[in-house]
């Protein structure tokens, strides 16, 4: 009988194939403190860092590292041993980095040109936070997909294999596919199961469920039990190599949230354009929410792009989309797209936004 599988992303390339940020991840990396405090940016954000050292947790939670700290938070950062991730990121200017026994974070790197007084260009960390991290609330450490399997008790939960193929079918889909975060507690008991992305609401729930019944042996953090997080990819009958989506901050929407692809050919809009030239850099992390007819409600930049005339390119294009209602079951229902849009040139106009599409 097929089963439920759940793949690691084990690419360690860049999103679109092409390396990025080779300078910058070498530093971020090298556990040299003096070139990791040169890597940092003027407005620094910390989404989140877990440090064994006593010394370092007032680094821990969210929010800015004013420039005076930069030393001592770079003393910090050494002492991890973080290497670059296996997994990728959806945006263009991120990437992944982990430490032991497993801590996963996303870093997000600025194009600077200038910097204090150095006239030098350079990609500088402007991020740094666990992955899949939503608000200041959401604060557990996160950990790999890889170590949270690794200490999974059983099997993966029973799935309806026989409903699973019918909406693969009923979407012309070669798979079926939900992000979901799962956390346990220091007991390794599921508290929560959070949706983030999927193809298809119906495989969602049922991923969810199965992920609900999991057991696990605690993960220990310094030698104690520790509640963690871990972003978990689930496909049927196999799971693709998709980047991990990007952050929705809480309250922003309790709408179902889709990948492109779900939706099927638009009606309208500019969905699937045929770009001359892709940014490297400049990309926008977007919400376009879609009534019951398919028509575009509302639409919201959830990840800048650092440029606010392509933030505002992005707005003008998803506006302008449309698409068949999404169904379930019979009934259609209001859901909201995420999509990753890139600055690109089509034709004679350098600033139009085409869509990324996973893979």
């Amino acid at each position: 009988m097929r089963g439920w599988l759940v793949v690691l992303g084990l690419c360690g390339c860049a999103v679109f194939g092409k390396p990025r940020f080779d300078e910058g991840i070498s530093r971020l990396v090298s556990g040299n403190p003096g070139r990791i405090a040169n890597l940092l940016h003027d407005e620094l954000q910390l989404g989140g860092v877990w440090f064994s050292d006593a010394a370092c947790r007032r680094f821990s939670g969210p929010g800015p590292v004013d420039y005076p700290d930069h030393a001592e938070l770079a003393r910090c950062l050494a002492s991890l041993h973080l290497v670059r991730g296996k997994r990728r990121t959806s945006l263009l200017n991120g990437v992944t980095v982990v430490y032991p026994p497993g801590i996963e974070l996303e870093a997000a790197f600025i194009e600077e040109w200038r910097m204090h007084d150095a006239p030098v260009e350079g990609d500088y960390l402007g991020w740094l936070g666990f992955t899949g991290r939503e608000s200041a609330a959401d604060a557990l450490p996160a950990v790999t997909q890889e170590l949270m399997e690794s200490h999974r008790r059983g099997g993966a939960g029973e799935l309806d294999h026989a409903l699973l193929d019918r909406e693969l079918a009923a979407r012309q889909l070669t798979t079926l596919f939900a992000w979901l975060k799962v956390c346990i507690d220091t007991r390794g008991t599921v508290t929560s199961v959070r949706p983030r992305l999927t193809n298809s609401l119906i495989a969602q729930q049922a991923f969810g469920a199965a992920a609900s019944a999991w057991t696990f042996d605690p993960i220990v953090l310094a030698g104690q039990p520790a509640p963690v997080c871990a972003m978990i990819l689930a496909g049927y009958p196999r799971t693709p190599d998709l980047p991990l989506p990007f952050v929705v901050p809480a309250g922003v929407t309790d709408l179902p949230i889709v990948s492109l692809d779900a939706l099927g050919p638009a009606r309208a809009g500019n969905v699937t354009l045929r770009a001359d030239w892709w940014s490297e850099y400049v990309s926008t992390g977007a919400l376009a929410c879609i009534d019951e007819a398919g028509a575009v409600d509302r639409v919201v930049v959830v990840r800048r792009s650092g440029s606010l005339q392509h933030d505002d390119n992005v707005r003008r294009t998803l506006r302008a989309w449309a698409f068949a209602p999404y169904v379930v079951g019979d009934r259609p229902v209001r859901v909201c797209v995420a999509t990753t849009m890139r600055q690109c040139r089509v034709g004679d106009d350098y600033h139009r936004a085409c869509p990324v599409r996973l893979r």
